[in-house]
């Protein structure tokens, strides 16, 4: 196997020396000012439970009584508690929780396994690449394999110990019982068996916002930090798919919602009202459409249809659901069916 040779001046030595930006203080304030509350600087609540919780930031909406909260758990069953504790504190307030991924190595490691690049690398050809690395004759492999797991290295968090839990959690929950695995097979197939016991995020399953710092740019961060304009840190939500969690569109909710089997227009109605109720106010505002309207275009787009038990998404509506089914403004439809239902959202992850 080729190396590739060193690149002059080096590339990490570079990267080391390129100026870094802090996912601090400033940057969680202009979150919570984008999504229209008001920031208190506080790094600690105390829930019902008596506990003392360690968070990033608070914002406060006196307007909508909302208390959105900030943490950045590296298990989100920690976050999904640390929301549920202060709703009992906060009662005419409606506690929302968005956690913060600070790093999210399986979008990376699924990356790998797919790229032409590392793929068909088999372990005995990455102990030679790990040797010449370990020798510096060439660290560009390293700088990409190191930016497709943990993303922009410029980017710094003032919680190291925070970094270091998410890091460490998420490597231990990868599939590690690997057997018969010989130095001929490839690293595609080595990440697919590192990666098959994964399932889909619990951060949605329990209705929690992601906030996917590791995805970002430190030149994004950067600009929301320095920018005086509410406008930056809103676009960088928007871009994310972060901020319709927060202000939902209710042509979106009516899809979302049919796809999960909500098939009558009162069923919509009453589902779709439960979104403002618990602190996630309607895009829409009052402008906002009617549900026979919104199911109406939706049916224009070939996206729904009526059928003998109501009405139930296309192929084409299931086709565009893909698309976000794993974007953190999904969770709010988790909630959504959680309020208008009787089963306890925690039931299955907090167990007695």
């Amino acid at each position: 196997m080729s190396v590739a040779p060193a690149a002059s001046p080096s590339a990490l030595a570079s990267l080391m020396g390129s100026p870094e930006v802090l996912v601090d203080g400033a940057f969680w304030r202009s979150l919570l000012v984008a999504v229209e509350t008001q920031p208190l600087g506080v790094q600690s609540l105390a829930g019902a439970s008596g506990i003392e919780h360690r968070i990033l930031d608070v914002g406060v909406d006196q307007v909508r009584s909302r208390i959105v909260v900030l943490t950045d758990s590296a298990d989100p069953k920690v976050s999904a508690f640390i929301q549920s504790d202060l709703q009992q504190i906060y009662p005419d307030q409606k506690v929302i929780a968005a956690r913060a991924a600070l790093v999210d190595v399986r979008p990376g490691l699924s990356q790998i396994a797919k790229s032409g690049a590392f793929s068909s690398y088999t372990l005995a050809q990455l102990k030679e690449v790990s040797t010449a690395l370990s020798e510096k004759t060439d660290d560009r492999k390293l700088l990409q394999i190191l930016e497709l797991l943990v993303g922009d290295m410029r980017l710094r968090t003032n919680n190291p110990s925070a970094f270091a839990k998410q890091l460490l959690g998420q490597l231990t929950a990868l599939n590690w019982a690997i057997k018969d695995f010989e130095e001929g097979n490839s690293l595609g197939s080595l990440i697919g068996s590192l990666t098959s016991n994964i399932t889909e995020e619990v951060d949605g399953q329990l209705g929690i916002c992601v906030i996917p710092v590791s995805r970002m740019s430190a030149d994004e961060v950067e600009n929301v930090k320095s920018s005086g304009s509410l406008g930056a840190a809103r676009d960088l939500l928007s871009r994310y798919d972060v901020l319709e969690y927060f202000f939902p569109r209710t042509p979106d909710l009516a899809l979302g919602l049919i796809d999960r089997g909500i098939k009558t227009v009162d069923a919509l109605e009453r589902s779709i009202s439960l979104a403002p109720q618990h602190g996630h106010p309607l895009a829409d505002g009052e402008n906002s459409p009617s549900i026979g309207s919104v199911i109406a275009e939706l049916q224009s787009h070939g996206f729904v249809a009526e059928g003998e038990f109501g009405f139930q998404t296309t192929v084409a509506g299931v086709e565009a659901r893909a698309l976000v089914k794993f974007k953190p403004k999904e969770s709010l439809l988790v909630k959504i069916k959680h309020f208008a239902s009787t089963a306890p959202l925690l039931k299955y992850f907090f167990k007695p």
